[in-house]
């Protein structure tokens, strides 16, 4: 009977919700160390450090699939020693707001590029792509090549990677009619993570 008490008062604190571990909550667990910036609708994180200096480009940190900023955290103070540099989450990673779908490079870059922008961090850049973000820096460059110093490729996806469409068909990228981008209010809500579809997954490094 003793053993029955136990399970029954551990079984009223289950329905009752006493576990705070189990409350969902869209709040971040903390702050966002940089700002958050709109950029048509929804708004992105951005966290730059470092003095900015005349004739200098500015260091931008892209990270890989499922990263984000706070991956740079190592690298970052280094960096900011003696340049300008800026790391940032993508739509629906870390601090960023949700973005339109679909996620194409074209739509990723535009993004940044408008954030660089509305941050007031204006180019000449030099872009940092870790594995998937190789992939983002050199489509930046392809269509912004005005705006980029350049790259520092750090084991970086391969060129023209295998994309799956929403129909489940799996093209290449340059197939993909990518260049347009999109605008427009989106859910607030955070993605947990990126998942991608399993074939598309195994072309990644």
């Amino acid at each position: 009977m003793r053993h029955l008490g136990v399970w029954s008062v551990i079984g009223m604190f289950a329905l009752t919700g006493v576990g705070g571990a189990q409350v969902a909550t869209d709040n971040p667990p903390l702050p966002a160390p940089g700002r958050l910036i709109g950029v048509g609708g929804w708004r992105l994180h951005l966290n730059c450090t470092g003095q900015p200096r005349t004739g200098q480009p500015v260091v931008v940190l892209e990270a890989g699939v499922g990263d984000f900023s706070v991956e740079w955290s190592l690298v970052q103070p280094e960096v900011s020693r003696f340049a300008r540099v800026c790391s940032y989450d993508r739509a629906g990673d870390g601090w960023s707001d949700v973005g339109p779908h679909p996620r194409t490079f074209h739509q990723v870059v535009y993004e940044l590029h408008t954030l660089l922008e509305r941050g007031g961090d204006a180019a000449p850049y030099v872009l940092v792509g870790h594995s998937y973000g190789g992939w983002l820096v050199r489509t930046y460059q392809a269509v912004y090549p005005s705006e980029v110093a350049g790259m520092v490729l750090v084991d970086a996806g391969e060129d023209n990677p295998l994309r799956m469409l929403a129909n489940g068909q799996v093209v290449r990228a340059s197939e993909m009619g990518a260049s347009k981008t999109r605008l427009g209010n989106c859910s607030a809500r955070p993605l947990v993570a990126l998942k991608a579809p399993p074939k598309v997954a195994m072309s990644w490094p």
